[in-house]
């Protein structure tokens, strides 16, 4: 049995998309057909699939190589 509700945008890594929504399988064909604009990052979505036929999904990126938000900053003293 094909999954009814989807989560609308779905991404092609494990990270969660900032803002999702729990929509209908209708509710995605009708978006796709009017040009919404999460679309195209969406892997159920024509476009994304055009764009990668193999269907290649990349893998997340590494936590150890991402930042905090945080810099560090060397102070010089004068």
């Amino acid at each position: 049995m094909e999954e009814y509700y989807i989560l609308c945008p779905t991404r092609p890594t494990e990270e969660p998309p900032l803002i999702s929504h729990l929509i209908s399988t209708d509710m995605c064909q009708k978006r796709q057909a009017e040009n919404f604009h999460r679309c195209p990052n969406c892997v159920r979505s024509r476009i994304w699939k055009a764009a990668n036929p193999g269907g290649a999904v990349s893998s997340p990126p590494d936590a150890s190589r991402q930042g905090t938000g945080a810099t560090s900053a060397t102070i010089s003293e004068s």
